[in-house]
């Protein structure tokens, strides 16, 4: 006779847990979740030896179930992290959000969605940012939407090597299916004044042994965020001085208008990959 299957785990809302390996079931909020590793075809650079690929089916009443895979991984180092809740109020069903580490010194947490509308189940891919595990979005702007909030790896190396630059905030929302860029709304200011604490302090510290660009060149930018351009400017400028890529920062903060009226409203990451792009030609 066979072993009854072990009953699924049920997931607490809105938390993540581990999934390490072998096959498992997960029940939350009306929706089960089943991960089954499956073996790559062959070693290759996506799939190296000793990894699998996690296969992944959700099911729930009223909808067609849902199958996909995410990318390959070693689940004992590298866990596929599950978690099922409320991302925005109003949603008919609950999200199931999947964290999985790529490895790599600097790199990175990819997020998946996967959001249910009239049509079914349908994956939405929230990036990869190079970044601590994640927790489940919550709403910094008081909408109503769960705030997804990373660093903007955009900075990475665009003014300085990666130990001496400093990535803002950047905040999306899951929106209709989408993955939409909020960061220029006036209700996050406020991470990107608490951001300005962190980002200044390295900015006017003169350290020989590094570089100021990185962080100045964040300074400036959650500064364009706030409104307080113009005396953020004043300080990156001062403070690069003693950097070997001052033309590079200046050069982003100057080329054409930043905003209409006096460019203190608009984030000015266009002119930054603009003039970095520029720089390493």
């Amino acid at each position: 006779v066979a072993a009854a299957a072990a009953a699924p785990t049920t997931l607490p809302s809105r938390t993540f847990v581990e999934w390490h390996g072998g096959d498992a079931r997960y029940v939350a909020r009306g929706v089960a979740i089943a991960v089954e590793p499956r073996l790559c075809a062959g070693p290759s650079e996506r799939c190296p030896e000793h990894y699998v690929t996690p296969h992944v089916t959700i099911t729930a009443p009223g909808v067609a179930p849902f199958a996909f895979d995410t990318p390959a991984t070693a689940p004992k180092n590298f866990p596929l992290r599950i978690a099922v809740g409320t991302l925005n109020a109003g949603d008919p069903r609950p999200t199931v959000l999947f964290d999985l580490f790529s490895g790599g010194a600097h790199c990175c947490e990819q997020l998946t969605a996967i959001v249910a509308d009239k049509r079914g189940w349908r994956a939405v891919d929230l990036g990869e940012w190079d970044m601590e595990p994640p927790k489940w979005p919550v709403d910094v702007s008081g909408d109503g939407v769960g705030d997804i909030v990373v660093p903007d790896g955009r900075f990475h190396y665009a003014f300085a090597s990666y130990a001496e630059s400093m990535a803002p905030p950047r905040i999306f929302n899951l929106m209709a299916g989408a993955r939409v860029d909020v960061s220029d709304r006036p209700a996050f200011a406020k991470l990107f004044r608490a951001d300005m604490a962190r980002t200044r302090a390295r900015c006017v510290k003169r350290d020989p042994r590094m570089s100021p660009n990185g962080a100045c060149a964040a300074y400036v930018a959650d500064a364009a965020r706030t409104g307080q351009f113009a005396a953020a400017w004043a300080v990156g400028a001062w403070s690069a001085i003693a950097g070997e890529g001052v033309e590079c920062l200046s050069l982003a903060m100057t080329q054409g208008p930043l905003a209409p009226g006096d460019g203190t409203t608009l984030y000015p990451i266009h002119h930054v990959i603009r003039a970095a792009a520029d720089m390493t030609g």
